[in-house]
């Protein structure tokens, strides 16, 4: 697996002066009597970790920003719902057709903390397996939910294992797996597929024995935010004009804010926000951690993409708001991906939410 940030003929990266590892407390409630995520490294009350991961659909629709008529990725009636509950977000290609300039990615969320809290946890739109979101479970030994299956055509490697080990997958569209979601009233589908991940969850016996993301402590957190370096945006090009997405670090907020082809990114709180319509609810959330992550694709049709999730290759990670230049890892499917600076050390994140963009290995990252 090679990851290149730099290929001749190619979209090139521009960068610019590489900083220090940084870090800050983003986003983290702190109860009394708790224990260390290993997905956030913020506080939670003791309880099982079983972290449930859903294939969510990031298709593109039309909304208002600064006061223009923008298509955009996850805006207008193809909007989410619930991911401000979860701990990861990976952003994957879907496909791409170079002939049009069109491309299309794929959501994959991770929730933990709000389940160890009790928290109702409801997401959607649920969308089809994809070998990403396969992959990405087997990384964290958690569940998965899905809406049906791809054609055969389109299956990866990951795929198939998941089919000879489905005991904790889940196709919420099957009706053999009743009550664990159904389609939102007065939402248009295929955009309406709700999973309730708390119900997932509680199918499964098992407990995950994966490895977490190693984090910084708190008190070097505040120490690195004393010192007032500041964040560059960043800006990924996967292809699209309408996934063009920029984050931009808020000191409101306390982490970087989404933007997608100009649009602030945001989803619906809850299920009823979005049969609603309400978006003065909508929310945005604040990523502590966004890492860029440089894999390779391998089209399994014209336009049909797979990422390759195993191996090893370059990665940018922004921490805190501060710029770290590294490289990932991942030996086996059941390995976790590990993250390392330039000098070899394993990369502490921020605690707080993380955004993981799986980018292609020939595509621009500008920041």
């Amino acid at each position: 697996m090679k990851g290149r940030r730099f290929q001749p003929g190619s979209r090139s990266v521009r960068m610019g002066c590489c900083a220090i590892l940084a870090a800050a407390v983003i986003g983290c409630g702190l109860p009394a009597r708790a224990q260390v995520s290993p997905t956030t490294g913020c506080e939670v009350p003791p309880g099982r970790f079983l972290p449930v991961l859903v294939s969510v659909g990031h298709g593109y629709g039309t909304a208002r920003a600064e006061g223009k008529t923008v298509q955009a990725a996850g805006a207008g009636k193809v909007a989410l719902w619930g991911v401000q509950q979860a701990d990861i977000v990976y952003e994957s290609l879907l496909y791409r057709d170079e002939q049009k300039n069109a491309a299309s990615t794929r959501l994959t969320l991770l929730f933990s903390d709000a389940l160890l809290r009790g928290e109702k946890v409801r997401c959607g739109p649920v969308r089809s397996l994809r070998d990403a979101s396969a992959s990405l479970r087997e990384e964290w030994q958690g569940a998965l939910a899905f809406g049906s299956t791809m054609g055969g055509g389109d299956l990866g490697d990951a795929v198939e294992r998941l089919k000879a080990d489905s005991a904790a997958a889940f196709d919420i569209v099957d009706i053999r797996r009743g009550g664990l979601g159904g389609r939102l009233k007065g939402v248009k589908a295929p955009s309406n597929l709700s999973v309730d991940v708390n119900a997932l969850q509680a199918r499964v016996a098992a407990d995950s024995i994966a490895r977490p993301f190693a984090f910084s402590e708190a008190a070097d957190a505040a120490a690195a935010r004393e010192a007032g370096i500041p964040a560059a945006p960043l800006t990924l090009d996967w292809g699209d004009a309408r996934y063009l997405a920029r984050f931009v670090w808020d000191e409101a907020a306390g982490g970087y804010l989404r933007e997608a082809a100009g649009w602030p990114f945001a989803c619906y709180p809850t299920e009823e926000a979005r049969m609603a319509g309400d978006e003065a609810a909508m929310v945005r959330p604040a990523f502590a951690n966004v890492i860029v992550q440089w894999v390779d694709y391998e089209a399994v049709s014209p336009v049909m993409q797979n990422a390759a999730l195993v191996g090893e290759g370059a990665a940018d990670l922004f921490v805190g708001g501060r710029h770290v230049r590294g490289t990932w890892s991942r030996g086996t499917p059941q390995d976790r991906t590990v993250y390392r600076d330039d000098a070899g050390r394993e990369v502490l994140l921020a605690p707080g939410k993380t955004w993981i963009a799986l980018f292609p290995a020939n595509d621009a990252l500008i920041f």
